[in-house]
């Protein structure tokens, strides 16, 4: 596999791993103008999403928009339907973000470099989200500028730097995801799909009828507490997941790089994680898409 960007993986995360997001997404654009990749920069607004759903809650205060700044690379831009590669790059309040998500945007930016140099690039968007810590306002905003069947499905990367583990959820099973969801290609990257992974941008575009995957990394142990929600996710889909199964996935060791924790620093972050996730991708990017046949989408 070419090495020059997949290299300079943990680095570019360390770039990005700033506690400011004016500061990251200036350090964004400064590794993209570095790498020679064309970039635009989205400018709106857009009202975030609200929290869960909550019985007997208040009346809703005022929705009120507020600006967000995408940064977007595209490769082939005329072609569609295109598929869409995002990752936020802002991070919560009191955090340097390390691997929620400088370490998913980390990856894009070395993935859109390769794909640059390349020159054969898949029709894609590779999209570096705002303000996804604040309700999601940057893909909400992305998406609103997209046409209609523009863009064909969506993977999401979000916490990408800590664990040996692959993990992918699609809620939705289509044919441009079938080459990141094919077990084989899982296996070979210590991937596996799981019933649950945490909300971010990919659910701005299930609920916008785009399909959408989550990538994450995350130790093998922490995929046994993900696989216990798995008669939960269904049921608790709008009231949220039940108190005890919340305070398992606080117990979660990959919580504890997220939002402050005690491993929220790049020095706990893996090359080797950056790596499997990268190589997933590109692997994944470059297989042909597969038409599935009646039997196969009803019993996938």
């Amino acid at each position: 596999m070419s090495g020059e960007y997949r290299q300079r993986l943990l680095s570019i995360v360390d770039a990005l791993a700033q506690p400011e997001n004016a500061q990251r997404r200036a350090a964004v654009k400064a590794i993209l103008e570095k790498f020679g990749v064309p970039y635009t920069v989205q400018q709106g607004e857009a009202v975030p999403e609200r929290g869960q759903f909550v019985l007997f809650s208040r009346a809703p205060e005022e929705e009120k928009a507020v600006p967000v700044e995408n940064i977007v690379v595209s490769f082939q831009p005329g072609q569609t339907p295109r598929r869409v590669l995002g990752a936020h790059y802002d991070t919560h309040e009191g955090s340097t973000g390390a691997n929620d998500n400088a370490s998913g945007a980390g990856v894009l930016l070395a993935l859109a470099g390769e794909l640059a140099q390349r020159g054969d690039a898949p029709a894609v968007d590779i999209v570096f989200f705002d303000g996804e810590e604040t309700g999601r306002a940057g893909s909400k905003y992305y998406l609103s500028q997209l046409a209609e069947g523009a863009a064909s499905a969506m993977v999401n990367l979000d916490v990408c730097g800590y664990g040996d583990t692959l993990c992918v959820r699609a809620r939705k099973r289509v044919d441009a995801l079938g080459p990141f969801l094919d077990k084989k290609r899982l296996a070979a990257h210590a991937g596996q799909a799981v019933c649950y992974l945490p909300e971010s941008d990919d659910v701005t575009f299930t609920k916008g009828h785009v399909p959408a995957l989550s990538v994450a990394m995350m130790p093998r142990w922490d995929t046994a507490i993900i696989a216990s929600m798995r008669d939960y996710t269904g049921v608790f889909s709008a009231l949220g997941l039940p108190p005890e199964l919340r305070d398992q996935l606080a117990r979660m060791e990959v919580m504890s790089t997220l939002h402050g924790g005690s491993r929220d620093k790049v020095s706990f972050l893996s090359q080797t994680a950056l790596e499997t996730v990268y190589d997933y991708l590109l692997d994944a990017l470059y297989a042909p898409v597969k038409r599935r046949s009646l039997l196969q989408k009803l019993f996938p």
